[in-house]
C-alpha cells in the first residue's frame, strides 16, 4: 500500500511538474493531508499547525524543480517540512523569551479602589512615562494595558503581525523602566510595592 502511495505521489508531481493542473491539486491536498499527520504530534495548537502546513506548502511549491523524481516524493516533502518546522521552533524560542508571562505594566491604574498615596505619585509618573512614548509605542500600550486587549486583538486593530506588536511593546516596557531609578520603575510596573 505504501509503495504504490509512494508511487502515485512520484506521478503526480512528474505530471505537475510537466504542467498538469489536476495532478498539482492531488498532489497537493494529499500533502498537506501527510503534514497535518506530520505535524500534529510535534505542535499543540491547531492554528500554529496550520499556518506551518500552508508554509511548508509554499516552500514545495517553490522548490518543486529541485525535486528529483528518481527520489520518494515523501522524503523531499517530509525533508522540508522539517526545515519549516526547525524555522518555526527557533521563531517561537525567540517570541517566548521577549515575551514575559504575566507582565503587568498599569497595576496602579486599574486598581482604583485601594489607592495609596504614594500609589498615586508612581501611577502619575508611569501615566507621564506612557505619554512620552512615540504615538505608536503609546498606543500598543494603550491597547494591551490599559483597555485589557489580548496580543492577538490588538495586532489586528493596529493592522501589526503579533511578533512585531510584541517587540514594539517590550521596547515600549523598557523605555517606561528607564524612566525611574534603580528598579522602582520594575517594581511598580509589576505591582510590586517597593
Amino acid at each position: 500500500m505504501a509503495h504504490s502511495k509512494e508511487q502515485q505521489l512520484k506521478r503526480w508531481m512528474t505530471e505537475s511538474l510537466a504542467g498538469d493542473q489536476r495532478s498539482y491539486r492531488l498532489l497537493l491536498e494529499e500533502s498537506a493531508r501527510m503534514l497535518s499527520d506530520y505535524f500534529r504530534s510535534r505542535i499543540y495548537r491547531q492554528d500554529n499547525r496550520d499556518d506551518l502546513i500552508q508554509e511548508t506548502l509554499l516552500s514545495l511549491h517553490r522548490a518543486r524543480s529541485t525535486y528529483n523524481p528518481s527520489l520518494p516524493y515523501s522524503n523531499w516533502m517530509y525533508s522540508i517540512a522539517y526545515r519549516r518546522y526547525i524555522d518555526y521552533v527557533r521563531k517561537q524560542s525567540r517570541i517566548d523569551r521577549m515575551e514575559v508571562p504575566g507582565e503587568t505594566i498599569l497595576p496602579l491604574i486599574a486598581n482604583h479602589e485601594k489607592e495609596n498615596p504614594d500609589d498615586l505619585v508612581d501611577r502619575e509618573a508611569v501615566l507621564r512615562a506612557i505619554q512620552d512614548l512615540p504615538e505608536r509605542q503609546r498606543e500598543i500600550v494603550r491597547l494591551l494595558k490599559i483597555d485589557g486587549f489580548s496580543v492577538k486583538e490588538a495586532a489586528s486593530i493596529l493592522d501589526m503581525s503579533e511578533t512585531a506588536l510584541k517587540v514594539a511593546a517590550h521596547r515600549a516596557y523598557k523605555k517606561i523602566r528607564a524612566r525611574f531609578p534603580g528598579g522602582e520603575a520594575e517594581s511598580s510596573l509589576q505591582g510590586e510595592r517597593p
